[in-house]
């Protein structure tokens, strides 16, 4: 798990890593092969240049925000994880910096690992280097879970109507964040998109009960106001809310997840990712 905040002695960088790969990896490798994997990370991570260069203080200037960063992901990274979760990677980021880190999240999830990030607004470029998404509500209820490029149709497909002006994030926050009238339902409420997401996905599954697919996901959650805080704990991380990620296999993915309830979006996410990797591995 890769914390909002970066946390880190006023190290270099190799030597950062090198703390964490000799306290977390098993006492079976040796200490050639525990250097290997940090060189290789810091290659991944396009680090290798700064290997000698001090983290930084308050005081003293080291790094930037999104060299600390992909410097935390990579304590996370030389653990030899099979699944790493970011809580807000690009938070505080100039944009240039935040597609820098999801650069990197793409690095990672080519090598077989799964990335699994909370992430809030991202930019067209950001959006598009997604490969699955899951649309969280507020209290953390899954309102869409699939293919990145599936979202906005199937959004479109119940009644709302996107300005294409507006990027895809935006308007799905709007939506969610009931912004956004629903053509086929004057009466529509926020609360609804989780109904007609379980109605969704047990027809789609009646249709066809089997699938190949893999989905770990994106939830993005609307940016309300108080409700959005109080609800937040209510119903996130249950198997009722995840299903459609639970049910699919751990699979090589790279993923965003932008959501107002961090925590929220992180125990959903987690849960589903638990229990796919057990249904994987059964």
């Amino acid at each position: 798990f890769v914390p909002q905040e970066d946390v880190m002695l006023n190290l270099t960088v190799e030597e950062i890593l090198t703390h964490s790969a000799a306290t977390r990896l098993p006492p079976a490798w040796t200490a050639e092969a525990r250097r290997e994997r940090v060189v290789h990370v810091m290659k991944v991570l396009g680090l290798l240049e700064l290997r000698h260069s001090l983290v930084g203080t308050d005081r003293r200037r080291g790094l930037s925000g999104g060299q600390k960063k992909r410097v935390n992901i990579g304590m996370e990274l030389v653990a030899e994880n099979s699944c790493v979760f970011l809580d807000e990677p690009t938070s505080g980021l100039d944009s240039t910096s935040a597609e820098e880190v999801m650069l990197s999240l793409r690095a990672i999830a080519s090598l077989g690992i799964n990335v699994v990030a909370v992430i809030h607004q991202p930019r067209p470029e950001i959006w598009e280097a997604i490969d699955n998404v899951i649309l969280l509500g507020v209290g953390g209820r899954t309102v869409f879970a699939g293919a990145r490029a599936a979202v906005v149709p199937y959004l479109e497909s119940l009644g709302f109507e996107r300005d294409a002006y507006t990027s895809s994030p935006d308007w799905m926050l709007d939506v969610v964040s009931d912004k956004v009238p629903c053509a086929k339902r004057p009466d529509f409420k926020p609360a609804d998109l989780f109904d007609l997401w379980a109605e969704h996905t047990h027809g789609a599954s009646s249709a066809s009960s089997s699938s190949s697919s893999s989905l770990v996901g994106v939830g993005l959650a609307a940016d309300t106001n108080a409700g959005a805080g109080a609800g937040a704990g209510a119903g996130a991380g249950t198997p009722a809310d995840v299903t459609p990620c639970a049910a699919s296999p751990l699979r090589r993915r790279s993923v965003l997840v932008s959501a107002t309830a961090p925590t929220a979006a992180v125990a959903a996410l987690f849960s589903a990712a638990t229990a796919a990797a057990a249904t994987s591995s059964s």
